[in-house]
């Protein structure tokens, strides 16, 4: 057997083999909020057999998305749709759920790519605020840490 199929430790964290799935923006949420389409996509992943597996880039606030459609963990609305998502993974899959927290700066954020993937009007008009990012920061990782908790 090969090494790529060996299992891997990460500090505490031991994964069943060394295939890692990376995030990849799906462009699905809805205000931030993770949807149905979430639940079976990530599910799907889970199914994989891959080791581990990082859930796409989610904003930390609304201002800080790449574009409208991205995942968000930024307050109680968007922490409460990522909720049954951990569970259902961990109840069927071996495979360790990680999350890549982001911001995309403060004039970062466009459109969806089938909308032509521009910087947004709203954003060339005025930029995004960033003033309180690293604060917002913190606080999504610790939901992501409530979230991976109670799974």
């Amino acid at each position: 057997m090969g090494v790529l199929f060996t299992p891997a430790t990460l500090k505490a964290l031991t994964l069943s083999d060394r295939i890692v799935v990376s995030p990849m923006c799906e462009y699905r949420a809805v205000d931030g909020r993770a949807s149905s389409w979430h639940f079976a996509h990530l599910g799907g992943l889970a199914q994989s057999g891959a080791g581990m597996m990082i859930i796409e880039a989610t904003a930390v606030e609304p201002e800080g998305h790449i574009t409208p459609g991205c995942l968000g963990l930024w307050d109680d609305e968007t922490e409460a749709a990522l909720k049954p998502v951990v569970p259902a993974i961990r109840a069927n899959s071996s495979i360790a759920p990680a999350m890549q927290i982001s911001h995309a700066g403060r004039k970062a954020s466009s459109e969806v790519p089938w909308k032509g993937g521009s910087l947004s009007a709203s954003n060339r008009a005025a930029g995004l605020r960033m003033d309180r990012r690293l604060c917002r920061k913190r606080r999504a990782r610790r939901r992501l840490r409530r979230l991976m908790v109670l799974a």
